[in-house]
């Protein structure tokens, strides 16, 4: 399956800010396959019935804003003191993941019912800082993370399932951490 959305990386924004934007575009694309009859766990209102894996693209938060840097006022002067001046600076943070997990379904009616999947997310992340335009500094760290996936689904009996997700996991990079969802 595939799935377009709107993603949310959370950052912390410089201080002071212009402008703060943790909204983005993202996606997931997953393939799975669902467990036997004989291999399913039956939990009483639903059953853990399925595995999946996948790829989420949570897209890029941007927090646009002001940083210190020094100048010396008069170069020609060996003796003089930096001094400290507002510039415009901006950092961006940006999450991918593969995913594995297991897939639970719980049914609503015979054609609606809620997912649950629950599993680990290696999880890359990059995060970039400009000051008046120029790179000061990029990190990225890969790490695994926990997983969860929440959704919706109806199905329209031989067509298609429609689909309604909200996917959950972390990243941490160089001290900026957060949650990215989509």
């Amino acid at each position: 399956g595939a799935i377009v959305a709107l993603s949310n990386v959370g950052m912390d924004c410089l201080v002071p800010a212009v402008s703060c934007d943790r909204q983005a575009r993202g996606g997931r694309i997953y393939v799975g396959t669902q467990l036997s009859e004989a291999s399913r766990i039956n939990l009483g209102v639903g059953a853990i019935d399925g595995i999946e894996v996948g790829y989420m693209k949570f897209g890029r938060a941007r927090s646009a804003g002001t940083a210190t840097s020094f100048i010396i006022a008069d170069p020609a002067d060996p003796g003089a003191d930096p001094v400290p001046v507002a510039v415009p600076a901006t950092a961006t943070a940006q999450a991918d993941a593969l995913t594995v997990a297991v897939a639970a379904h719980f049914p609503v009616t015979d054609a609606s019912g809620l997912a649950a999947r629950i599993g680990a997310a290696y999880v890359s992340s990059t995060v970039k800082w400009t000051k008046e335009g120029r790179s000061t500094g990029s990190r990225t760290s890969n790490e695994i993370r926990p997983y969860l996936g929440l959704g919706l689904e109806y199905n329209i009996p031989d067509l298609i399932k429609l689909v309604g997700t909200y996917d959950w996991t972390q990243y941490s990079v160089d001290g900026q951490k957060g949650s990215a969802t989509l």
